[in-house]
């Protein structure tokens, strides 16, 4: 391993007894463990010229390998580092498998839950919402003139008005004329039947009538 994560708290909280020269050897031996991945040799001399020290330090490193390491038949091993070695592999290994496979695997969709006894009750908050404005009723007011009349309103209001006009022709008129041109809507469709009226005539055509904006 040519990097590992070194928490400062936890490691004087466990070595502030040390002296300088101890501090040395451990962060040496730790260095030395993670880049070679296997335990401490058990030869002291080896060790004392690998952390180039002197034969006055055998000491030094004789108290820090029995205080942070274990004595085993493979060497001076340390528990944390084996461990954090051990994890270092299998994660490289799972990349490498993952790599061959052409990359990570996808993580899998999030299902909802539907309650079988009744499916409109569910585990999450259904979107509700149109994905238009098409669902947006027609408000009342002045936006409501605007809406094509039909025969029956064009007859009614031409009975209260005691006139002669024949509603379906009108309403044919004014479909072609006002509303279904879409830029020119005819601002009230009763302005345009009292204008009918006001001439007691139909149009002989469509061209020949203008319609009141």
């Amino acid at each position: 391993m040519h990097y590992y994560q070194f928490n400062i708290a936890d490691y004087r909280k466990d070595t502030q007894h040390l002296s300088q020269i101890e501090h040395y050897i451990y962060r040496e031996l730790m260095d030395w463990y993670y880049l070679d991945e296997k335990p401490i040799p058990k030869i002291t001399q080896r060790v004392i010229r690998r952390l180039r020290l002197v034969s006055e330090n055998n000491q030094d490193v004789i108290n820090v390998l029995e205080e942070y390491f274990t004595d085993t038949a493979e060497g001076w091993v340390h528990g944390r580092i084996e461990r954090e070695i051990d994890a270092y592999h299998r994660k490289a290994d799972t990349a490498k498998a993952n790599g061959a496979k052409g990359g990570r695997p996808k993580k899998p969709k999030k299902t909802q839950l539907v309650n079988l006894a009744n499916p409109e009750i569910t585990k999450g908050k259904a979107n509700h919402k149109p994905l238009t404005i098409n669902h947006k009723p027609i408000k009342e007011g002045k936006s409501s003139r605007f809406v094509p009349p039909c025969v029956k309103d064009v007859k009614t209001y031409c009975d209260e008005r005691g006139n002669s006009i024949d509603p379906g022709s009108f309403v044919n008129f004014y479909e072609t004329n006002g509303w279904m041109r879409g830029k020119t809507k005819i601002k009230d469709w009763k302005a345009c039947v009292r204008t009918w009226e006001s001439r007691n005539t139909l149009p002989a055509s469509h061209d020949e009538q203008r319609l009141v904006l």
